[in-house]
């Protein structure tokens, strides 16, 4: 089983990635991020995505959640997306990068973050 947490939940990518995980037997899904801000924050993540309830919540905060997942999947912005990713590597868990937008220093900071954790780097 692999446990992820979708960070970007409320978006159209990460919604769409939550209801296919749902859909596979080998994926739990242990956590969806949004900005502080976000009015998804605190839902049950499977009424948020049209799935029925899972007893999950979107937070805010990666640090307190990042224990219960293997891999962090990230639909957000370059500064979100780097905050993540340091508490990924402080925790050891790999990482599937999809935001777009990142500066040559930030995409050197991804491949130096990539030397410590698995990380696929694709920007749609």
């Amino acid at each position: 089983m692999i446990k992820i947490i979708i960070s970007g939940i409320s978006g159209k990518m990460g919604t769409r990635i939550g209801t296919l995980a749902s859909q596979d037997k080998d994926i739990e899904i242990t956590g969806g991020l949004e900005a502080p801000s976000n009015p998804a924050i605190g839902k049950d993540i499977g009424e948020f995505i049209g799935i029925g309830k899972i007893n999950k919540k979107i937070d805010a905060d990666f640090s307190k959640i990042a224990s219960s997942c293997d891999v962090l999947i990230d639909f957000t912005s370059p500064s979100a997306t780097l905050e993540h990713l340091e508490i990924a590597v402080k925790n050891k868990k790999a990482a599937v990068i999809g935001t777009t937008g990142f500066s040559k220093e930030d995409a050197e900071k991804i491949k130096k973050a990539s030397e410590k954790i698995p990380i696929v780097f694709s920007p749609n």
